[in-house]
């Protein structure tokens, strides 16, 4: 073989001879003769060339997996690849990686998500054998919420928020830089009512998940002062000349009450007070009361009722025409005794 002996002890009457030491496409001459004792015969030579052969697989497979990206490494055994095939979740995901790559970066993948990558080497020849591997992708760390406001009451704090994340676990909200509660998926909003009145608050929300927190976003707000809250179903009924009035208190903090009449500050009730008798009115008025919660940190809103007491009158018959039992006069007296009215029914 070009030149070379390579085997002299080829057994008498063989017709063929197999070249196990070659290489893929190469030119190769081979001479062959017949030889006894008395010599060689003459040769006869054969060009031959060696075809392409499939390239040898890939080894040492292994993957790098982020919430965005899969990071896929490998050996390259062959030197006649002419490219890598990799297939994803049994399809052909790209069969055009160059020759001698020993990567490859898949940015087209979900978070939170199983693939299965298979990577041959391939020539025009045919494909070497495949390695597989199996990875699963982490979750992102969530958007952070936004647009974080706070309403506060004397005894609570409202916060609302924009929920930009879609795969939190849940919303954590802080005090002060203590952990107060654990919000649900896709929540945009939280109650605190363990505050004091008159207090700066900062509050703090972030979005979580398995992968870690979100960046905070942050809100201080003041708790307003104790006002107490106002009495409800205020009402007025007269008793001839006299008013009571009653009312519901809804209030746990009140010190006392004020009522008011035609604008004026008519008395000061105490607390948990429903009810007072007004007995300064007189008949035939019109009155508007206004009543309010009060404490040391201010008044509840006023509530309002009017009335109008009754006209007491008596009706006293006068002359009576005895023969045909007829009501001659009649008079009509207010309650001091004052005649009003006097007329004749006909």
């Amino acid at each position: 073989r070009d030149g070379q002996v390579i085997d002299d002890k080829i057994a008498a009457d063989s017709e063929s001879y197999t070249d196990r030491s070659v290489s893929p496409e190469h030119n190769y001459t081979y001479s062959l003769a017949a030889r006894n004792r008395a010599g060689d015969s003459d040769y006869v030579e054969l060009v031959v060339e060696t075809p392409k052969d499939t390239p040898i697989p890939p080894s040492d497979l292994s993957a790098d997996a982020k919430y965005d990206h899969v990071y896929l490494r490998w050996r390259d055994n062959s030197d006649n690849e002419d490219s890598f095939v990799l297939y994803r979740n049994g399809e052909e995901f790209n069969a055009s990686i160059a020759p001698d790559s020993v990567d490859y970066n898949d940015s087209d993948v979900e978070e939170d998500s199983t693939y299965i990558y298979r990577l041959l080497a391939r020539n025009s020849y045919g494909d070497s054998e495949s390695l597989s591997v199996v990875v699963h992708t982490p979750k992102s760390v969530p958007l952070a919420p936004t647009e974080l406001n706070a309403t506060a009451g004397a005894r609570f704090v409202s916060l609302n928020w924009r929920d930009n994340a879609f795969n939190e676990e849940g919303y954590a909200i802080y005090r002060d830089g203590r952990l107060i509660a654990r919000g649900v998926v896709d929540a945009t909003s939280y109650r605190d009512d363990n505050v004091v009145p008159e207090h700066n608050y900062t509050y703090s929300v972030e979005a979580y998940n398995s992968a870690g927190y979100s960046e905070a976003a942050t809100v201080s707000v003041k708790t307003g002062k104790d006002i107490p809250p106002a009495p409800d179903g205020f009402n007025a009924t007269a008793h001839g000349a006299e008013v009571l009035l009653r009312w519901i208190d809804r209030s746990d903090n009140e010190k006392g009450f004020r009522l008011y009449r035609d604008g004026a500050l008519l008395q000061t009730l105490e607390a948990d007070s429903v009810e007072y008798l007004d007995t300064t009115t007189e008949e035939n008025g019109h009155y508007s009361y206004e009543l309010e919660a009060f404490n040391d940190d201010g008044e509840s809103q006023r509530v309002k009722t009017e009335i109008t007491t009754p006209f007491e009158i008596s009706i006293l018959f006068g002359r009576v025409d005895h023969a045909l039992h007829d009501v001659v006069d009649v008079a009509v007296v207010s309650k001091d005794g004052e005649v009003i009215a006097l007329f004749h029914p006909q």
